[in-house]
């Protein structure tokens, strides 16, 4: 019996050493890599010179000081160029050294992700067709600022020199353009790989629409001067409706180029004289008088500011669907603002009266209803903003994920 056993054990004592002989051959590889990730750690944190560590690599402070020293190098010219110290306070430079940090740490954890997974974010072809686009961009921003030198009057070759001049200061050499075109699709290729075909669904839309309507609805009842211009230039229209708005159309009798000139020209001077001004308008007088004819003869403003010239009109104030306007916006003149009010009933149309242009024909179109505008009007620009959020948090979360996964650790202390 005592033999049987002694076999049993002698046959377990076999079966455990090929077991592990067999780990240890089909691991090896792991193996290496765990001892690599732990010496890797060890010494970080032996070595003061690190300030970051993580599985697959290190950053250093001498790498995060040389961006460090780039950085103020750009404050210190931009205080020179602007005459107010920008200088950051030691509070703020450290909080930049850790930036600094923080993103040379992540962009290695991509680096290595992307390895990984064989991914190329941009190809070769790629490349070689941002860098023609940037030589391309290069040559159209080059000649615009040597038009614009030679306009100055200074020489051919001088005005060579300070355009090229100013392409280098402004970072618009050709490797700047191709650096930033290469880091825009990077970044674009990146988060597709991160997000994938992600969409936002009803309450996230809905929950980013009631977040916009409520502040709309604190700065405009606070400044309801604001809401006409937000209305006409915004991307996303004001969610919120003050009171006292009213939606108007515009028929602009312009001034010719010369008079344009001119106007702009006395209207730069502290006390424009009076009767110049007037002179101007006065070019005006005769067209205004037919078309208030026409107009009284039943033709549509619509149809009357179609046949305009507009070439030197804001295009914006020319909608057929109206702009809105309420007693304090700006945009278009005193005289014009206050005959947009006085108007009565919708259709009504005002006389001409002067705007920054030359002559305004005002029409009343509707008076715009105070309060929250629904989300049904504004569904598209919403959808686009709770889209971009949800991108930006699901990219933000994987980014989290890699630094997680790969034990990222800062010695921010390190820094100074």
């Amino acid at each position: 019996m005592n033999s049987i056993k002694r076999a049993l054990v002698f046959l377990l004592a076999l079966i455990l050493t090929f077991c592990a002989r067999t780990l240890a051959e089909d691991d090896i590889d792991a193996l290496r890599r765990e001892n690599e990730i732990l010496k890797n750690r060890l010494a970080a944190y032996e070595d003061p010179g690190v300030v970051a560590v993580f599985d697959v690599g290190q950053v250093r402070f001498d790498e995060v000081y040389e961006a460090f020293q780039q950085q103020m190098a750009f404050y210190r010219e931009l205080s020179q160029a602007s005459g107010v110290d920008l200088t950051p306070s030691p509070e703020e430079e450290i909080s930049l050294q850790m930036e600094i940090t923080r993103d040379l740490a992540m962009d290695r954890l991509i680096d290595f992700y992307l390895s990984e997974q064989g991914v190329q974010l941009v190809t070769q072809q790629d490349e070689e067709a941002l860098y023609q686009k940037a030589q391309q961009d290069y040559a159209l921003i080059y000649q615009e600022n040597l038009g614009y030198y030679r306009d100055m009057g200074l020489s051919e070759d001088e005005a060579k020199r300070q355009a090229e001049r100013y392409m280098q200061e402004n970072g618009l050499a050709i490797s700047d353009l191709f650096e930033s075109e290469l880091e825009s699709r990077r970044r674009a290729a990146l988060t597709e790989l991160f997000v994938g075909d992600a969409q936002p669904d009803e309450a996230q839309i809905q929950a980013v629409y009631d977040e916009l309507l409520a502040s709309d609805q604190a700065y405009y009842s606070e400044n309801p001067a604001d809401y006409p211009t937000d209305a006409l230039y915004n991307d996303v229209p004001p969610l919120w409706v003050p009171e006292g708005c009213r939606r108007v159309r515009l028929l602009i009798l312009s001034f010719d180029e010369d008079d344009m000139i001119a106007y702009d020209e006395l209207l730069s001077s502290e006390d424009p004289p009076a009767e110049a001004l007037d002179q101007l308008f006065s070019h005006l007088a005769a067209k205004a008088d037919e078309l208030t004819s026409r107009l009284g003869s039943g033709e549509s403003l619509e149809a009357l500011a179609a046949g305009l010239d507009t070439s030197l009109l804001p295009s914006e104030l020319l909608s057929p669907d109206g702009i809105a306007v309420n007693e304090s916006f700006d945009l278009i003149g005193d005289e014009a603002v206050q005959a947009a009010m006085a108007l009565k009933q919708p259709g009504d149309i005002s006389k001409p009266v002067r705007c920054p242009w030359g002559l305004v024909f005002v029409q009343y179109l509707d008076a715009i209803s105070p309060g929250p505008r629904p989300l049904s009007e504004v569904r598209e620009a919403i959808s686009d903003i709770a889209l971009s959020s949800l991108r930006e948090q699901l990219y933000a979360q994987k980014l989290t994920q890699l630094a997680e996964d790969a034990n990222l650790t800062f010695f921010f202390d390190r820094l100074g």
